[in-house]
């Protein structure tokens, strides 16, 4: 099962909830390669920030804590995941702030 591409860096997937928060999900954009998603390949929630793995039906689970700690400590990778969560932080007080 692939995914079909919605635009030039994301890709609809299975609609299925963050494992994390629960928000609907329906897309990713593969965080590393922005290839099309694969079984096992990382992405972020982009509401509460969890880092999560591709699963074989391109739904999706949280990455234990071995994976986070050792994708975190991988220097591209982590320094991926510590922008996107930043830019996350900074748009969820902007979006307080506004409201």
């Amino acid at each position: 099962m692939g995914a079909r591409r919605r635009n030039r860096d994301t890709f609809e997937v299975p609609e299925h909830k963050c494992p994390a928060c629960g928000k609907r999900l329906d897309s990713v954009t593969e965080m590393f390669s922005g290839a099309e998603p694969q079984p096992g390949d990382c992405t972020i929630c982009l509401d509460c920030g969890a880092i999560l793995i591709m699963l074989e039906d391109l739904t999706t689970r949280r990455a234990s804590d071995a994976e986070t700690a050792r994708m975190l400590a991988d220097p591209e990778h982590g320094r991926q995941i510590r922008k996107v969560r930043q830019a996350l932080s900074q748009f969820w007080v902007w979006q307080i702030r506004r409201n």
